[in-house]
């Protein structure tokens, strides 16, 4: 059993702790969160969590295994190099970095420590893209010729001006940073990557669009 624990307790850092409530691979014992509201303290004592004031106890404890990343984009890469110099492995929500030399940097951190490093990418695994994988390894589809992803949802309206998600410096690409991401790691996933790519982002609708010579398949 991984003992984990929980860095960044707002709203997505609580669902990734109740995703895993009935698994027996991995338990939350702990967390830490720059603000400890009474949602918070409430939530830690029914989840049974250990609440500590700050990153660098979670990783004096020797006690927890692995640490799981919901924070601010930009703290990513110093606190997982942090966490592969104590030997703790590390499960990082998306974006991995803001720049590709601190996501190099953490990589390499962990490779030396010899560490696991997961990524939030959680996308991949939805059944229709694990059926679009099938069709296309199988060659079904022919030979591919245009990759476009087009997502929507209202979250970003609900945002509070003062939430760092808001923060033009941690969101430098606007919906390409949170969320567009997936439809860019998406097209690597199942097409490869490109020495070249476009991407547009528009908040249209929720659809794949593959294009081959044989026929266009939605998933």
């Amino acid at each position: 059993m991984i003992r984990a624990a929980i860095v960044g307790m707002g709203w997505w850092g609580r669902t990734l702790v109740e995703a895993v409530a009935d698994s027996d691979q991995i338990r939350f014992v702990a967390g830490a969160t720059r603000t400890v509201s009474p949602e918070v303290k409430a939530f830690s004592e029914t989840q049974k969590l250990t609440l500590v004031d700050s990153y660098e106890a979670l990783l004096a404890d020797t006690t927890i295994d692995a640490v799981v990343l919901a924070t601010p984009h930009s703290l990513h890469s110093a606190q997982t190099i942090a966490a592969a110099t104590v030997g703790k492995h590390v499960f990082c929500e998306k974006p991995f970095a803001l720049h590709k030399a601190d996501a190099e940097a953490a990589v390499a951190a962990t490779t030396r420590a010899g560490v696991t490093l997961g990524l939030g990418y959680n996308r991949r695994f939805h059944p229709e893209m694990t059926t679009l994988r099938q069709q296309i390894q199988s060659g079904d589809l022919g030979t591919l010729l245009h990759f476009e992803a087009t997502m929507t949802f209202p979250n970003a309206l609900f945002l509070k001006p003062e939430a760092w998600r808001a923060d033009k410096e941690e969101t430098p690409c606007g919906g390409l940073t949170p969320m567009g991401v997936h439809a860019i790691d998406g097209m690597i996933d199942l097409g490869g990557r490109s020495s070249r790519s476009t991407v547009r982002v528009f908040i249209a609708s929720c659809r794949w669009t593959v294009t081959t010579r044989r026929r266009c398949s939605s998933a």
